[in-house]
């Protein structure tokens, strides 16, 4: 019988030991990063974006919060990335759409290998999104592999628009880094995706 693939928003942290064989801890794996200069634009858009709309939804915090610092960062890096919205992403393991994707071509057409996954936590809860992540990532480091790259770490983001985690998978070990970063920390938060993006 063939076995049937895991849709991504039925994952739990249980799944991903017993199932994907994922080791999940917390570790310190970002380098001490200077903040990036934050256009004065960017700060008065998200400013007015979260007076001006209600962000309960994960589509508003979406497209009032998320999406407009994940094209600074891509204006930041346009030589080196593409960004893609809502693109299915799967193995023969897993399957689902991913919230949003760094690839590390500035002219892809479509998404392929490598990538930087980022997950949008539902109902506001951030770690409720870590596991749909971690296995997005582990998808993407399977997908590598096929397609003979051979990038020793995979990264991936978990965010509420205002709290932002960063992950890692290396082999079967995931890490979560040990510190939250919050969107009043917008340069910060644009540093780790440059510093990202640069490991491809």
């Amino acid at each position: 019988m063939e076995k049937k693939t895991v849709a991504y928003s039925n994952l739990t942290f249980e799944f991903l030991e017993s199932g994907l064989k994922i080791n999940l801890g917390r570790k310190n794996f970002l380098p001490d990063l200077e903040p990036v200069a934050v256009p004065r634009q960017l700060s008065e858009q998200l400013a007015f974006n979260q007076k001006a709309i209600v962000t309960r939804s994960e589509k508003a915090v979406s497209e009032v919060l998320v999406a407009p610092i994940l094209m600074q960062a891509r204006q930041l890096n346009e030589t080196k990335v593409s960004l893609f919205s809502g693109e299915p992403l799967a193995d023969e393991r897993l399957a689902g759409f991913c919230d949003f994707m760094f690839v590390a071509d500035p002219e892809a057409m479509f998404p392929k290998p490598p990538v930087i996954v980022l997950v949008e936590a539902k109902k506001q809860d951030v770690m409720a999104g870590i596991p749909q992540c971690v296995a997005e990532m582990s998808v993407a480091q399977n997908l590598n592999r096929k397609a003979g790259m051979n990038y020793e770490k995979v990264f991936g983001c978990v965010t509420t628009g205002q709290e932002w985690i960063f992950l890692q998978l290396s082999g079967n070990k995931a890490a979560l880094h040990d510190r939250t970063f919050f969107l009043t920390e917008l340069g910060q938060i644009l540093a780790v995706f440059t510093w990202m993006i640069k490991q491809f």
